[in-house]
């Protein structure tokens, strides 16, 4: 009986340590798990505030930080009578309103564009006449609101705003009766009273102008392409012009067959930050001559990105769907600690990003679709943490974004760098083969893939190029 008794309290001793030991390394394991998932997670939302209630629906156009740290945002809203008016928002430093404007009108009436100007107010346009300036105070009371037809007759995109010296320039495009483009420069003083309409001179950078930033105090930077018509190529150019509209810069920067729109920002070193859309994203620095200091082609396009500068040495890239890019003021990609998803329904749309310390703000809009209504938003995030990113995948021949990517979400972007690859491997986290892609001729350097059938998890990718050489990288699925 002792005997026994030692042989089975010996067993079942040993199967409490199999079942510790096999607890303790799964338990390593969800360990490093969790340690790698909030390494990835590490941008949590500060706050998310949402506006409007189920009987409208609300699209958000544009977003602005104000000189006394708040927010103010614009945009349309419509309620199920398809009455149509612009709105504009006022939020504190933590999204909470502080007074709400709405026009009554009957028209399609949408804000998409506001600025903060010298005294405080805030201008923004419509879509009621070919320019239609309001101002409201600092308080919500309404200043003034007046149209303008620098180009009556003609079809015309209202397309940036900048007050320079008290003075406002906006900046659009027309078609002319022969069916051209051609850029304008409307000026008028800080009441609102005409002042200047230049149409497609030197200065336009182009026939389309699509940004404009002032800089260095008394100049005017912009953005805007030309159609060469001999070349099949759209053209992107910069333009840097004085208050009365002189031209002092006019130089091409880059050309494609698909460029349709810009981002530009002044960078630390009094120069730009330029970015072209169209079939990939095309982003150069340059210095206060238009002289590129370097260029990156992401090979992603089909989105609309905005420009943040994190610090002198590190932006994002943010695409209007939540794509994010994280790039070294050498123009590197840098690894990244991507936002977490904190909307109830995928995709959202921002309309802008805004660095504000060590908070990113973004403000848009978020539809869903089966109650078949839609809110604006406000969401910030901590990103103190940026800069201390160290990884440069730029090396890498292969990248997947969105990186997490949301299981629902649809689609993951493969993009190849180097040699064309011409097979694709993804295994699951225990290394079974999940998924086997043979690459078409006509995706060589970029895929999509369809991941509803992924589970959330950690997944690997193997690729093989023209060359037989293999490349490897990961993804998140949550």
């Amino acid at each position: 009986q002792h005997l026994l008794f030692k042989i089975v309290f010996k067993s079942v001793f040993m199967k409490i340590k199999f079942l510790f030991n096999y607890k303790l390394k799964i338990l390593s394991v969800c360990l490093i798990i969790l340690i790698f998932f909030n390494d990835v997670f590490s941008q949590h939302a500060n706050f998310i505030k949402y506006y409007f209630d189920n009987y409208k629906q609300s699209y958000a156009s544009d977003i602005i930080h104000t000189t006394d740290n708040c927010y103010i945002m614009v945009g349309v809203v419509w309620d199920f009578a398809s009455t149509n008016n612009y709105y504009i928002l006022k939020t504190n430093s933590v999204g909470d309103t502080l007074w709400y404007r709405e026009n009554k009108s009957v028209f399609l009436n949408e804000a998409i564009f506001v600025i903060e100007t010298s005294d405080s107010d805030y201008v923004f346009s419509t879509t009621l006449y070919q320019i239609h300036l309001v101002k409201y105070d600092k308080n919500g009371n309404l200043q003034w609101e007046k149209g303008y037809t620098p180009v009556p007759g003609d079809p015309f995109t209202f397309n940036s705003l900048v007050e320079v010296n008290q003075k406002l320039y906006a900046f659009g495009t027309h078609y002319t009766p022969n069916n051209t483009l051609e850029g304008v420069l409307f000026k008028t003083n800080i009441d609102g009273d005409s002042i200047l309409t230049m149409y497609n001179t030197s200065f336009t950078c182009g026939n389309n102008i699509n940004a404009a930033i002032k800089y260095q105090n008394d100049k005017i930077a912009m953005s805007g392409y030309i159609y060469d018509s001999t070349n099949s190529n759209y053209i992107a150019r910069l333009s840097i012009i004085d208050t009365n509209g002189s031209v002092l810069l006019n130089k091409p920067i880059q050309s494609s067959q698909e460029t349709f729109g810009f981002i530009i920002r002044e960078n630390f070193e009094n120069g730009f930050y330029f970015s072209t859309l169209g079939s990939s994203q095309y982003i150069c620095k340059m210095d206060s001559m238009g002289n590129v200091l370097w260029s990156t082609d992401f090979g992603v396009g089909a989105d609309k990105y905005y420009l943040s500068i994190i610090d002198t040495n590190t932006l994002l890239l943010m695409g209007h769907e939540f794509v994010y890019l994280y790039i070294s003021d050498s123009g590197q990609y840098l690894s990244y600690n991507p936002f977490d998803f904190p909307f109830n329904f995928n995709p959202p749309h921002i309309s802008n990003t805004i660095v504000n310390g060590n908070k990113i703000i973004m403000g848009g809009s978020t539809q869903d679709p089966i109650a078949l209504n839609s809110e604006s938003f406000i969401v910030e995030y901590d990103i103190s943490n940026i800069t201390s990113v160290t990884e440069n995948i730029f090396q890498k021949q292969i990248f997947a974004f969105p990186n997490p990517v949301l299981s629902n979400s649809g689609v993951l972007n493969i993009v190849f760098k180097g040699n064309s690859i011409k097979q694709l491997y993804i295994f699951n986290y225990y290394g079974q083969l999940f998924d086997q892609i043979k690459i078409g001729a006509f995706m060589k350097n970029q895929i999509k893939i369809s991941i509803e059938k992924y589970k959330s998890g950690i997944y690997f990718i193997k690729s093989i190029d023209e060359n037989d050489f293999i490349h490897k990288t990961s993804f998140v699925v949550y």
